[in-house]
């Protein structure tokens, strides 16, 4: 929710719409979700003008979408997704990633893009570990009114990934 707010304020997006893809979210709740996050709650996908009025609202204004945990629907241990879901998720990222003035960040635990995701052209970032200053400034920013001694034993047991010190914090 932070960085979303960090991305309006300073004009990279008008807008931010987050959704986890852990626990089998499917491509029509995702649409759902998109649809009503543009175009208010009574969005109604049944009604074929929705479609194209999303399409018109993400034209409109510069629109991130967050699909995280992306690793739950395409690991191939992803028990949550067959491979019809699959194919629907991903035929609706390939939509999304070529509406204008829409990107896509798609958020993943492993290191690598799932092979069907490397089709959407999708660049990946890993990122470092933080130095244990910066670890602990992290920390102790998020954690307010921490001991100096709770910190470094945060980010000795997390090491310096950012994710998990700012989750523990």
């Amino acid at each position: 929710a932070g960085s979303a707010r960090w991305w309006v304020r300073t004009g990279a997006f008008a807008r931010v719409v987050y959704s986890s893809l852990a626990g089998g979210l499917l491509s029509d709740t995702l649409s759902a979700d998109l649809a009503g996050a543009l175009l208010g709650p009574q969005a109604n996908l049944a009604d074929a003008e929705t479609g194209v009025q999303v399409t018109t609202s993400l034209t409109a204004a510069p629109t991130l979408l967050i699909w995280d945990n992306v690793e739950a629907a395409f690991s191939p241990d992803a028990v949550a997704y067959g491979d019809q879901a699959r194919e629907r998720l991903l035929a609706l990222a390939r939509e999304l990633s070529q509406a204008p003035g829409c990107r896509l960040l798609l958020i993943s635990d492993s290191a690598a893009c799932p092979p069907a995701l490397a089709a959407l052209g999708a660049t990946s970032l890993a990122l470092p570990e933080l130095a244990p200053e910066a670890a602990a400034a992290l920390v102790g920013s998020a954690a307010k009114g921490a001991d100096d001694a709770s910190v470094a034993r945060a980010v000795a047991l997390l090491g310096g990934n950012a994710l998990a010190l700012r989750c523990a914090a």
